[in-house]
């Protein structure tokens, strides 16, 4: 039996839709159908009540569902285990981060410790957040790089990096701005440019033009700041992103606002803190602890 065909039933039946449940797992609804088929076939029983409208758990379903899930982490976590045992050997620290390496610095901060211990061996992946919690949770990797909104993880230990904080993204040439600040109901009737839907500031930023009243038309996505960024200089629309990522990329022709409600972040290293460190990774961990304390939790890290 195919584990991993568990795993994605399991998802399947927490967000009630093959489409959302494809999309969470990057992959084809296509890829998705097959797979749950011929876990059907192989059990000899129907998983779900399929209609045009909605996916529902069949009584077998909703029996095997619980014993799918635990067959799904103990596999992550004898994966995790595995992963750990190699990396002890091999003096490798598995790190995954967001997307934003170069503007926050992480880039710097690898090569900094790499410089210092060139012994130790860097493995880093770029993935969205929900990515970086799973590769943390199964011990795929022993630190990420994440942005830490309002909430805490309690099985989460976090080092702060840097604290950064929401803006709206004008053109100079917008009616608003001149304005030193703005509420999001101001931008009701505007164009929006969003990062891309697997992105922590995609929800959030939909989260709060909702909670502001209005629904946000969101006219392009973008996996790349700077593409957001250079649209909004050329009229196709404004942005809601994080300061640093307008500073870091420097197009006069757009200005930043800070606006109400206010949304601050803080990019973390983050870590399970149940997870055995390695020896390799608690050098890591204690020299980005080390390198960015003297700055104070929470502060605004210098950068270069």
């Amino acid at each position: 039996m195919e584990m991993d065909y568990l795993g994605e039933f399991a998802v399947i039946a927490k967000l009630g839709s093959f489409s959302l449940a494809a999309e969470e797992l990057f992959i084809s609804q296509s890829s998705l159908s097959k797979h749950i088929i011929t876990l059907e076939k192989e059990l000899n029983v129907q998983l779900f009540n399929r209609t045009s409208r909605n996916v529902a758990l069949s009584e077998a379903g909703a029996q095997i569902l619980p014993y799918a899930n635990q067959v799904f982490k103990m596999k992550k976590r004898i994966t995790g285990i595995a992963a750990e045992q190699i990396n002890r050997e091999k003096r490798v620290v598995n790190i995954a981060s967001l997307p934003v390496m170069a503007e926050y610095d992480i880039t710097g901060a690898i090569a900094r410790f790499h410089k210092e211990y060139p012994e130790i061996n860097i493995s880093i992946s770029e993935r969205e957040q929900h990515e970086c919690l799973n590769a943390l949770e199964s011990g795929e990797c022993e630190f990420a790089f994440i942005r830490k909104l309002r909430e805490e993880s309690p099985i989460l230990e976090y080092a702060a990096f840097y604290k950064d904080h929401l803006v709206a993204v004008l053109p100079r040439s917008h009616r608003l701005s001149a304005e030193k600040a703005l509420h999001l109901q101001q931008l009701e009737n505007e164009d929006f440019l969003f990062l891309g839907k697997g992105s922590v500031l995609y929800n959030l930023c939909f989260d709060l033009c909702s909670g502001s009243g209005f629904m946000p038309k969101v006219r392009h996505v973008s996996q790349r700041p700077e593409n957001i960024i250079d649209f909004v200089s050329l009229g196709m629309g404004i942005a809601l992103l994080m300061k640093r990522h307008v500073d870091y990329f420097k197009n006069a022709s757009v200005k930043c606002i800070d606006v109400t409600p206010t949304v601050e972040s803080t990019i973390c290293l983050a870590r399970i803190k149940s997870h055995r460190l390695s020896h390799a990774a608690g050098l890591f961990w204690d020299y980005i602890n080390s390198l960015y304390s003297s700055q104070g939790t929470g502060a605004l890290l210098p950068l270069g």
